[in-house]
């Protein structure tokens, strides 16, 4: 499964941190998780947010931006080219730096 969260070719020594955190996991932690998400109404979490909603996702699988917009208007995402799940853990300096500016840009002016 971790395999499929990156993109072909993706150094095994990056997969190998969380694939580890999820082998470690309680079994029953899992089902839990996994029976939680089935049912979550994402749509009714994002229009109970009350902010902006930020994304910084890779490219690994479509990011439905105008979708997203129909339950959170000001939805926005920053989509890393060539980044799988892990965005952060695959470029970490790219990824801080978008997020610094989603930062920025939500500030106060």
């Amino acid at each position: 499964m971790v395999g499929s969260l990156f993109h072909p070719g993706t150094h095994p020594d990056l997969q190998a941190w969380p694939e580890g955190r999820m082998s470690a996991m309680s079994p029953d932690v899992v089902a839990g998780i996994m029976e939680g998400l089935g049912g979550y109404d994402f749509a009714g979490a994002f229009w109970g947010a009350g902010v902006p909603i930020r994304a910084i996702n890779g490219d690994l699988w479509p990011t439905n931006v105008e979708p997203n917009r129909t339950v959170s208007p000001g939805f926005d995402a920053v989509i890393m080219t060539g980044a799988g799940h892990y965005p952060m853990l695959e470029r970490p300096g790219e990824f801080n730096r978008h997020l610094v500016e989603i930062v920025k840009d939500l500030e106060p002016r």
